[in-house]
């Protein structure tokens, strides 16, 4: 692609410019002195479309109008663009037939303004949820309200595609499906955002939602309860219910606060604010947790690290795996824990049968 060809580096601009008379366009105080220092030859002279620098020198090096450049033998000739304001002169060399990379380049010390206009031409739609009310003066609320968004890359363009209050949502093939917070429900749409089904959820708090490939099952986070449910989505049947923890299975409400869920193969990633059980009271010993959660797979594991109030090491039975976060310790010093040193390690165990919890917070 021609476009790309205008960004060398300073090896590849004076290999290109060897045994040629080399021309700086725009006679920049910045970029000239720069490029000055990596040539291996006094540039011929400098075009600039500034009438003001006509006739003058610059480094002691004659400043002319873009015209002789235009008039020159281009083939006999390499141009090194030193202007910061480039768009505009690229346009004008390939309008007179120059050829980018051939003929001319982008002067190598602002080789990364490359990586502006890729983002500039970048391309792409990213979509947004939002659990906020419509009325500002509640807590959550905006004026903007929730919904699902669409936001548009280049151009910056937000566009409300439906209206509620929406967590986590999920693509299974040509439909959406998202977790509607406030009602309580899973909502269906195509991709034209219109809204096909509307299942009813048995809790409210509910928040992440993930899709496995393999079983075509549907994993709901809930906030409240922390527990996983897993329901079939040909029928929204329940296969299968998981409970976070010993905390979250004795009736505990929110102990561990989960958030949002994904499934990778096997494995159930969860995300939480706190692993201990402790938010509530100040801590946010919060991180990633991996399940392999399907009864062919399911399996425990001993977290191994120590406890920062008490310094005792603690090995703890899980069917989590745990990623940078805390533990508790064993005799109870669960005020503050520290995260699990570089050399822990999760070793194998007996698998377990469902609902069972899987963390031992």
């Amino acid at each position: 692609m021609q476009e790309a060809n205008w960004w060398k580096t300073w090896p590849e601009a004076r290999a290109l410019s060897d045994g040629k008379r080399l021309v700086f366009y725009g006679r920049s105080e910045d970029w000239i002195p720069k490029s000055l220092k990596k040539v291996t030859q006094t540039p011929d002279y400098i075009v600039d479309m500034n009438e003001g620098y006509h006739g003058t020198a610059y480094q002691g090096i004659e400043v002319f109008p873009p015209e002789k450049l235009f008039g020159d033998d281009k083939d006999n000739v390499y141009v090194i663009i030193t202007s910061g304001v480039y768009e505009g002169i690229v346009e004008n060399l390939l309008r007179e037939g120059f050829e980018a990379g051939r003929h001319f380049c982008c002067c190598p010390e602002y080789r990364d303004f490359l990586v502006l206009d890729s983002i500039r031409n970048y391309r792409q739609d990213v979509y947004i949820t939002c659990c906020d009310y419509n009325d500002s003066a509640r807590t959550r609320g905006s004026r903007g309200g929730g919904g699902i968004f669409r936001y548009s890359l280049p151009d910056a363009k937000m566009e409300k595609l439906a209206e509620g209050q929406y967590r986590q949502v999920v693509v299974v093939e040509d439909r959406i499906y998202a977790v509607a917070y406030v009602e309580q429900a899973i909502h269906v749409f195509n991709w034209s955002f219109d809204l096909l089904e509307t299942h009813p959820l048995d809790h409210p708090n509910y928040c992440g939602i993930a899709h496995d490939r393999i079983n075509d099952t549907l994993a709901v986070v809930n906030a409240g309860t922390d527990e996983i449910l897993i329901l079939s989505r040909t029928d929204f049947r329940e296969v299968d219910r998981i409970t976070f923890s010993r905390k979250s299975a004795q009736g505990q409400n929110s102990a561990h606060h989960l958030n949002d869920v994904c499934i990778d193969g096997a494995s159930l990633f969860v995300s939480y604010f706190s692993h201990s059980g402790n938010w509530k009271i100040g801590q946010y010993d919060g991180g990633v947790s991996n399940s392999r959660y399907r009864r062919a797979a399911r399996s425990t594991g001993t977290i191994n690290g120590s406890c920062r109030v008490c310094g005792a090491r603690t090995a703890r039975s899980s069917r989590m795996e745990i990623f940078a976060i805390s533990i508790p310790c064993a005799d109870g010093c669960t005020s503050t824990t520290r995260p699990l040193p570089a050399n822990s390690q999760a070793l194998p165990g007996p698998g377990l049968r469902r609902n069972v919890p899987i963390s031992s917070g």
